[in-house]
């Protein structure tokens, strides 16, 4: 056996497609390619060598009455067996690992990613999508942590999970934003199905809804009129949400700690702050609520009333 074809490393890179022309035109010519193969097709072909337990038993018996006869001791399991266990290894990693696909975004940064069917999605500022690309036509379903823009192609139902709940779509354009507690869903074309705790409900182009924690009493809906989430163009814009959601979201925006322990965090604000200057934005959030904010070292903002 070459030992080469046996290396994990060789093995590693045949299954990623990253062997060159040449390595591929030689391993191809190997009786160790076929043995492979038949593994990589499936389980079932694979078959032990055929061994008489009987028959070894009566000649080991036989070699020990011997005593001093040495016996030769010859390997029942080639060694492209053990070869073969190590693709096996391999295969099951890249089953398990292979097809999981994550993206984050950092404090401040945003992304555009595209699907394995052509949807694209757009991240902002301290988010994350989970999704497997196993099957994906048949089972187009992302995990979300944080906010996000979908346009989705059309095909089957398109699922984005979140903690606070569930947006299934065939075919739009909608945000999601999934932070601190609360789940905020836009459509801005076609239609969206949203649960979150016993709340059900579907939304056309402009229509918006919001869920605090899951609570009935705290679940609001209104209309919009936008062509994209105001993110997308620089900024944040609030309706009717607890301050503290407002401080998260200059927290992830700008990479600050806000101190906010000595003032209410759970007053309604309802305006926008820009994304290109943190003093700026910070001023325009804090000063009409009367509320001082005063800069510290290493991003630090402490606040007071």
């Amino acid at each position: 056996m070459d030992q080469k074809y046996s290396d994990d490393s060789f093995l590693g890179r045949w299954i990623n497609n990253d062997l060159t022309e040449e390595e591929i035109i030689a391993f191809k010519k190997s009786k160790e390619y076929k043995e492979y193969q038949k593994i990589i097709l499936g389980a079932d072909q694979f078959k032990m060598p055929k061994m008489d337990t009987s028959a070894s038993y009566k000649k080991f018996i036989s070699a020990g009455e011997q005593g001093t006869k040495q016996v030769k001791v010859k390997k029942l399991i080639p060694g492209w067996v053990y070869a073969a266990a190590s693709i096996v290894i391999i295969l099951g990693t890249i089953y398990f690992f292979g097809f999981n696909k994550t993206l984050t975004t950092g404090f401040g940064e945003q992304i555009t990613m595209e699907l394995p069917d052509g949807s694209k999605v757009r991240l902002n500022s301290k988010s994350s999508i989970h999704y497997n690309t196993l099957n994906w036509k048949k089972n187009r379903k992302v995990t979300l942590k944080g906010e996000a823009f979908f346009e989705v192609q059309k095909g089957s139902n398109f699922d984005v999970k979140s903690s606070l709940g569930t947006v299934r779509v065939l075919g739009t354009k909608f945000n999601v934003r999934n932070r601190n507690g609360l789940l905020e869903v836009k459509c801005y074309e076609g239609k969206v199905a949203v649960e979150s705790g016993n709340e059900k409900t579907v939304l056309t182009k402009g229509k918006a809804f919001r869920s605090e924690q899951g609570l009935p009493e705290k679940t609001k809906y209104w209309d919009f009129n936008a062509d994209q989430p105001d993110w997308l163009l620089g900024e944040s814009s609030f309706i009717s949400v607890p301050l503290k959601q407002v401080i998260h979201e200059l927290e992830i925006q700008f990479n600050l700690k806000i101190d906010d322990a000595s003032i209410d965090t759970e007053q309604r604000f309802t305006g926008s702050f820009g994304h290109a200057d943190k003093e700026i934005a910070i001023e325009t959030v804090f000063a009409p609520l009367e509320i001082n904010y005063t800069f510290g070292k290493e991003g630090t903002v402490f606040l007071s009333k």
